[in-house]
């Protein structure tokens, strides 16, 4: 890219992100509406962020801006199957299998120039997780995904070349930075957010916790495995 082109796409990236951390301050889960998202502005024009295809790219760029995973409920199987594999990297699939797709063009874009995107994970209805910066850090083109590294570490990763050691700490970094967060927060919203044992209705008070343990077979980190516990009768729970 020309250097203009350069500064204007980091330029956008940041105001996104300062967008974001500023929503994320009002909230303690850090758990945001699509509309709150969404009244991003930029050179006080209004810009969507989150769109219905799940792949924004501002008119004008070339390079994929946010990228999104719909929320699902627990009965109904989602659009698209953005997963991450045994070792914790995260793989989200193409809009479609055309890797000429222009919302796949946008997304091989930002690989390419090494740009951080928004990525939305879906909580509820209309909620959403924010994770940022995230950058894409390889493409299978048989598999039509692209890998997502969720650190600044892994912005120049290798995916085909990565020791044990190295695997390790990306699925401790996907462990704490999403698969965590997003069951805690999606158990909690399935639960009213409050205890179900008690009732209480302090979020900052309530966990969620696994019914079957993470060691178990079907011990996975989903809502029909969870509930909602307030600290007192998780401890309760698990012992």
């Amino acid at each position: 890219m020309r250097v203009n082109d350069v500064i204007q796409e980091h330029a956008i990236r940041a105001a996104v992100f300062e967008h974001l951390a500023r929503l994320s301050k009002k909230s303690p889960s850090g758990i945001s509406t699509s509309a709150e998202i969404n009244s991003f502005e930029n050179l006080g024009r209004p810009v969507r962020l989150i769109v219905q295809t799940g792949i924004c790219k501002l008119q004008g760029y070339a390079a994929a801006l946010t990228i999104r995973t719909t929320f699902t409920p627990p009965a109904k199987l989602p659009p698209y199957m953005d997963t991450s594999d045994g070792d914790g990297i995260i793989h989200y699939k193409y809009r479609g299998t055309d890797p000429n797709h222009s919302d796949n063009r946008a997304l091989r874009q930002a690989m390419d120039d090494g740009l951080p995107l928004a990525y939305f994970v879906g909580i509820g209805p209309g909620l959403y997780l924010p994770l940022f910066p995230v950058f894409l850090i390889a493409e299978f083109t048989s598999r039509h995904e692209f890998a997502v590294g969720l650190d600044e570490s892994l912005r120049h990763a290798d995916t085909g070349s990565m020791n044990a050691l190295q695997r390790g700490y990306i699925a401790r970094i996907t462990e704490t930075r999403l698969h965590q967060p997003v069951f805690r927060e999606r158990v909690l919203h399935a639960h009213n957010t409050s205890c179900a044992i008690c009732r209480l209705r302090h979020p900052e008070l309530l966990d969620a916790a696994h019914i079957l343990p993470d060691g178990h077979i079907h011990g996975e980190p989903v809502v029909p495995n969870g509930l909602s516990l307030c600290k007192i009768h998780h401890a309760a729970f698990d012992h």
